[in-house]
């Protein structure tokens, strides 16, 4: 079986926890070559539990603003 990719993780991690996510976009953003990807789930709190625990790094908005200054 192949390796989901980023995107499809996080949605499924979402999808099987209940959670909608209510809008996405990807950003200029690169942490440790990677881009980010932001999203409004609809329970912020459950979903970052679920996405931590499946570990997947959840980024708060101060720590994404530091990389716009």
């Amino acid at each position: 079986m192949s390796e989901q990719n980023p995107l499809s993780k996080i949605t499924k991690i979402l999808g099987d926890g209940g959670i909608n996510i209510e809008y996405a976009y990807s950003s200029a953003i690169h942490v440790e070559g990677k881009v980010a990807l932001i999203l409004r789930p609809s329970s912020i709190e459950n979903a970052e539990k679920m996405l931590t625990a499946s570990g997947v790094a959840v980024l708060s908005l101060g720590e994404i603003k530091k990389y716009f200054q």
